[in-house]
């Protein structure tokens, strides 16, 4: 366009692009990019709450176990 329009004296500085549609691939591509790091973060988080029930759980477990052997 800018070569066009120095045919007839006029240079492009500046432009502003509105309403450009992408691809159909590409909202596509970026939904699959979100799964992915939605499936990351939900298996990050899983792991991090499991241990930590599992650690209340023999913390639990150890106190009771405790509290038999000493009858209390």
């Amino acid at each position: 366009m800018n070569q066009v329009m120095r045919a007839y004296a006029y240079s492009t500085e500046h432009i502003l692009m509105v309403d450009i549609i992408p691809d159909s691939f590409v909202p596509k591509a970026m939904t699959e990019i979100n799964v992915e790091n939605l499936d990351f973060i939900q298996k990050l988080f899983w792991n991090i709450l499991t241990a930590d029930f599992m650690a209340s759980i023999v913390k639990l477990l150890f106190i009771c176990w405790y509290n038999l052997l000493t009858n209390r």
